[in-house]
């Protein structure tokens, strides 16, 4: 059985979040978005300065991003 790989083209955006700007990493094929992750040391930062958990911080971020991202 043979599988056929492809390779996702990787780039970092900006994005102005509810919470704040952050970086988010993004994952797209022929245009189309694939993956989407925030950057984990810009979701630390809003967790402290927001005094809210990480993970709490990381999910809103992750949910935002991927809504704004995938409409272009």
């Amino acid at each position: 059985y043979e599988a056929g790989r492809r390779t996702l083209k990787r780039e970092f955006k900006s994005l102005k979040t509810p919470l704040g700007t952050l970086k988010v990493k993004v994952g797209s094929l022929n245009g189309q978005v694939f993956q989407v992750a925030p950057e984990y040391e810009d979701c630390k930062k809003i967790a402290r300065q927001k005094k809210r958990p990480l993970k709490q911080v990381y999910e809103e971020a992750l949910n935002w991003a991927e809504r704004m991202l995938r409409k272009e």
